[in-house]
Order: C-alpha cells, then structure tokens, then sequence
C-alpha cells in the first residue's frame, strides 16, 4: 500500500502559493481557486504564473462516455479542498458512496480500492485515510467535501439547485461541481433540451448571485465521440446555450488517447478561455488512485 502525502510539505506549497494568489485577488478583485492537478488550466486563465481560476465564473468539463470526465471532477474538488476550500459536490449518476472515496483515494494517495466497499477493502487504510482526513480538517488546512448521500436522486433541477443554495447559505460554500449535467430534468423546460437551457439559466442566475464557481460535466452528443472527430466545446449533448454561458470550456480528446495498464495518457483540450489563452495540456490518469497530472515538459513526446 502507498503511504500518505506528506501534509507538511503540501501545506507550505499552498501557503506560498495563497500568498501570490492574495496579491491577485487585490489586484483583480477577485476571489481564486487554483490547480495542482493540471497547472496551466489555472495559469492559461490570465497567462500568468501562478495561474487561478476566479469565483463567480462557468466552466464546462466535456468528454465521451467512459473518457474520464468524472475523475477530472474529482481531482478539482481534491485540489480546492487543499486550499482550504470547502467543495459542493452533486453526482446525478454516481452514488456519493464512490465519489467520497475516491476523492480521499486522490488526497492521500492511497488506493482507492483499499477505501471502498469490496473484497480489496482494508480497514486500516481506511481508518488511516479517515484520521488524516480529520485531523487535516479540523485543524482548517483542508475544506470539507459536502455531498447528498442520496446525490443521484437530485435530477430535478429545483432540488439540485436548492441543494446548492442550502450549502451556500448554512456552511458557505462558494464551489460546486455538478457531474452528468445533462441529467437534470426542468418542469418549466420544453423537452430535453428544454429543460437544459433552464438549467443553465438558473446555474448562471444562481452564480452571479451568491458568486460561486460551477464547473459543470457534459458528454458529447454522437457525431463528436466518432473516434477520429476531435472534439469541440459546441458537441456538448446539450443546448447551445451552455457553451455560450461558460467563461471556461475544458474537453477531454478521445482522438489522442493511450491506455497502457492501469495508466492511461490522453489531452485536455482547452477550447474556451474568456479571459486567456487556449490549447492543448497532456495528462496521465492513475486508475489506482484516480489521480490526474499534467505531463513536464521533457515528457511531453512520449503522449500519442
């Protein structure tokens, strides 16, 4: 078994790290988030280092079914809950039993198999993982993870949204990432799409009011995820008017992919930055510990 991250070490990183980020937000008025997993989706935002993504914007994750959307979902609530942020996390698919553990799976670097229920089990990996998660909480250099148990109940809109409106107003809670986005039904919608484009004007109303970030995870709709067709932020499967709404649109290329054991290298697109730059970022996904990074630069040849 993987021993545990080194908290200390990591709690200096984000101390300095807060300290450049503090700086910016005076400059810019603005409150930040930022990214360990994959740097540059931060630092590509206003093209410098270190880069932050601001509250009170829209990000969109898009991806082929089974292209890992999900994972990159969690690694972003892992990376917020390091800094001390305290992440709202709604599954319309995924039961909270599975993204917990792999979230703490991701914080600790243990595997994530030792932390769910299953026949690889281990109890004291899992009483490990819960004590640091504790401690590391209680002692305010981790956020908390808030999720319904019964998160994949929440498909109705009014109740994904008052779900999130109840975590902003009773524990402050300012970053929600909402995973299968195109599960969420609207009485006052027409139809599928309908239904959507309520969604995503109430998440945008829902944003400027309480000035949360929402990063929102979408599939493609069936002409993008044909294997030679590289994707792009306008094959969301849904409406148009999310990709419109997003100040961010983050893809994940289904085109360039290589799996390889347990280890999977592929790209994450890019495609809309309001504020900065756009292009390419090579990533590695460990399914063992669900942990995403983004390639170093000597390393960049080896992604297909």
């Amino acid at each position: 078994m993987n021993g545990l991250v080194t908290v200390d070490v990591v709690s200096r990183v984000w101390a300095a790290e807060q300290q450049k980020l503090a700086e910016m937000g005076k400059r810019h008025g603005e409150d930040y988030v930022f990214t360990t997993c994959v740097p540059s989706l931060a630092e590509w935002v206003y093209d410098v280092t270190p880069g932050a993504i601001p509250l009170g914007k829209l990000a969109v994750v898009g991806g082929r079914t089974g292209n890992n959307k999900t994972r990159l979902l969690w690694n972003l609530a892992a990376d917020f809950i390091q800094q001390a942020v305290t992440v709202g996390f709604v599954s319309l698919e995924i039961d909270a039993a599975e993204a917990t553990p792999a979230i703490w799976s991701i914080l600790t670097n243990v595997p994530a198999k030792h932390l769910s229920p299953g026949r690889h089990f281990d109890s004291t990996a899992a009483k490990q993982v819960a004590e640091t998660i504790q401690r590391e909480t209680r002692e305010g250099s981790w956020g908390r993870l808030l999720t319904n148990e019964k998160s994949a109940s929440l498909t109705a809109l009014d109740d994904a949204l008052g779900w999130m409106a109840t975590m902003n107003s009773t524990a402050g809670v300012r970053v929600f990432l909402i995973d299968y986005f195109q599960l969420l039904s609207s009485e006052s919608g027409t139809g599928h799409f309908g239904a959507l484009k309520d969604a995503v004007h109430r998440i945008v109303s829902f944003i400027e009011e309480t000035g949360s970030l929402v990063i929102v995870a979408s599939q493609f709709n069936r002409q993008s995820s044909a294997p030679k067709i590289r994707p792009t932020i306008e094959s969301l499967d849904s409406c148009p008017l999310l990709s419109k709404q997003a100040h961010f649109g983050w893809l994940l290329d289904h085109t360039r992919r290589e799996d390889e054991e347990h280890i999977t290298r592929t790209w994450l697109l890019v495609e809309k930055n309001r504020h900065g730059r756009g292009g390419d970022i090579p990533i590695e996904i460990d399914y063992r510990t669900h942990r995403i990074r983004q390639a170093l630069p000597d390393e960049e040849g080896l992604w297909p």
